[in-house]
């Protein structure tokens, strides 16, 4: 997700340009920032994966959905941006493969084009 950024700063002041095909930034931190086992429901299945990161972000892009942690504690926020799907979270396909095949499929516009 952080390569998808407008740019990556190392937390210390000074910042890279990235790929540009995600509003935002990611900043990288002195610590851990997050670790631990994630699940998301999604049309077809519940995935489920793991998130382990040293930085945070800054983002205006709206969330999509969010991932849950282990005992219902709130998990790291999925974006959809186009047909760009990121988050902290690294999904193992194989846990639930309809799920994951739903990321894939086209989305078709409602009414407002959006």
């Amino acid at each position: 997700m952080l390569y998808c950024l407008d740019e990556l700063d190392d937390g210390k002041g000074h910042s890279a340009p990235m790929l540009k095909l995600m509003p935002g930034k990611g900043i990288m931190q002195g610590r851990l920032a997050a670790l631990g086992l994630q699940s998301v429901e999604l049309n077809g299945g519940i995935l489920r994966g793991h998130t382990f990161h040293y930085s945070r972000l800054e983002t205006t892009v709206r969330r999509y959905c969010g991932a849950q942690g282990t005992k219902g504690a709130e998990g790291e926020a999925i974006y959809h941006c186009g047909s760009l799907w990121a988050s902290y979270v690294h999904l193992y396909f194989q846990s639930a493969m309809s799920a994951a095949a739903s990321i894939f499929r086209p989305r078709t516009a409602d009414a407002t084009g959006s």
